[in-house]
């Protein structure tokens, strides 16, 4: 068979764009690419997040301690109130008909007393009339000039007398303390007259209203809630939720930043005031076997003082605290990355390193401060053993090892994806014809 000059111009072209092919795919050598870090010298810090509740610093439940139907209020919510301003009134109608009967009352306990007095004053006189009659018949008996019956009528008239006075002195006493006991119904009408009056007991500002005008309130058995205030919002409090790991760095006096949804821009500054040593135990939603309790998480309230609220800062608002806890002021630091870093085999071979033996090299471990680091130097990973120090969230200390501050160390080493070429035949039948057409020129 012969082929026409056209043919063999084709096989011939086919061939250069096979050859191309191999040449790029030859040249295209997978390359290591490697991220590398700077050892430095600076502080090494650990953060501790935790949730909490922004509060007022005082909050009063405003009560009433009479029962009867609200007359009128004086605040709503939101409203700005001073401390003895009037609040709200309780119809006093029935109150001051009661302290009138109170008043009619100690008015009969008082003319009671005053008869008492009298009778009693009555029954001294004639104790005394009668000790003087029994006096002349004594000395008349012993005279032998009346009978001893006389004699003896004037001792029974004393003793007799004597009793009289002495009942009715307890009587006087009764009526005393009947005076003393209608006073004190009169003054506690009076203090309920006043309890009609509803005054806010502090600066601040009305957080709820309970109560509508012409609703009937009982303090009967408890008091019920008329408002509740708090005590403005230039200072507030945050109430954080501490987990158990994180409580032992927590300390009162220690400072620290937070943020709320609500202004996601600014950040906000606070000092512990107080951590409460009360566990709070919280259901935890792990799964477990039949008839077992779900192990609880255990956390501690710590109470953040917030003395630059600038009235920004609502009860309610959710907080995300920042406490920011220096490990090491000033120490040779490296990043926690290349202490995680280990080569993979694969990279290795890329390398021409397979022979380094990567399982044998030390990690770093909590108990032992042994670690490995790599310093990518000429195209090659080369391994060093150092000693380290404190950690924190991003740099652990080097406290001994060959390396300095300014030297690179090797966070990740990953191989590229390499795409795999598409090879156009011009011996392929073209996609736009839709069917296979053949070579021309056989």
């Amino acid at each position: 068979m012969i082929l026409s000059l056209r043919a063999v111009a084709r096989l011939a072209a086919v061939a250069a764009a096979v050859g191309v092919v191999h040449t790029a795919c030859a040249d295209r050598t997978p390359k290591v690419e490697v991220t590398t870090a700077l050892i430095t010298r600076g502080p090494i810090v650990h953060r501790v997040v935790a949730a909490g509740t922004l509060q007022p610093v005082r909050t009063v439940e405003v009560g009433t301690q009479v029962s009867g139907m609200i007359e009128w209020l004086g605040a709503d919510f939101n409203s700005i109130v001073r401390k003895e301003q009037v609040i709200a009134r309780i119809e006093p109608s029935l109150i001051r008909a009661q302290l009138d009967s109170a008043r009619a009352s100690l008015e009969r306990a008082r003319a009671a007393l005053s008869k008492a007095r009298s009778d009693l004053e009555g029954l001294r006189v004639l104790f005394q009339n009668a000790r003087r009659q029994y006096e002349r018949a004594t000395r008349l008996f012993d005279k032998h000039l009346v009978p001893r019956s006389d004699r003896d009528a004037a001792q029974t008239a004393v003793d007799s007398f004597r009793a009289s006075a002495a009942s009715q002195a307890a009587a006087v006493k009764q009526a005393e303390a009947a005076v003393a006991q209608a006073d004190a119904a009169v003054q506690q009408r009076q203090v309920d007259l006043a309890h009609t009056i509803i005054r806010s007991p502090l600066d601040g500002v009305v957080l709820s209203r309970e109560v509508e005008v012409g609703q009937r309130v009982a303090a009967s058995f408890e008091t019920p809630t008329l408002f509740t205030i708090a005590a403005g919002f230039d200072r507030m409090e945050l109430n954080l939720s501490i987990d158990e790991a994180d409580i032992g760095q927590i300390s009162r006096g220690q400072p620290l930043t937070f943020q709320v949804a609500a202004h996601p821009a600014e950040t906000f500054a606070g000092v512990v005031s107080q951590v409460r040593l009360e566990p709070v135990l919280v259901a935890s939603a792990t799964t477990t076997t039949r008839n077992t309790n779900p192990p609880a998480t255990v956390t501690y309230n710590a109470i953040i003082d917030v003395p630059q609220a600038q009235g920004r800062l609502v009860p309610g608002m959710t907080a995300i605290a920042t406490f920011v806890i220096p490990r090491c002021e000033d120490c040779v630091r490296i990043p926690n990355d290349a202490l995680a870093f280990r080569p993979s085999v694969t990279v290795l071979e890329t390398l021409d390193q397979d022979q380094i033996p990567v399982n044998a090299l030390p990690t770093s471990t909590p108990d032992d401060a042994t670690a490995t680091l790599w310093h990518y130097e000429d195209g090659e990973l080369k391994p060093e053993a150092v000693v380290t120090g404190v950690q924190g969230d991003l740099y652990t200390e080097l406290v001994e090892g060959p390396l300095e501050p300014g030297e690179t160390v090797v966070t990740s080493a990953i191989l590229p994806r390499v795409s795999t070429p598409i090879m156009t035949s011009p011996l392929a039948p073209s996609r736009r014809a839709g069917r296979f057409r053949g070579f021309r020129g056989f």
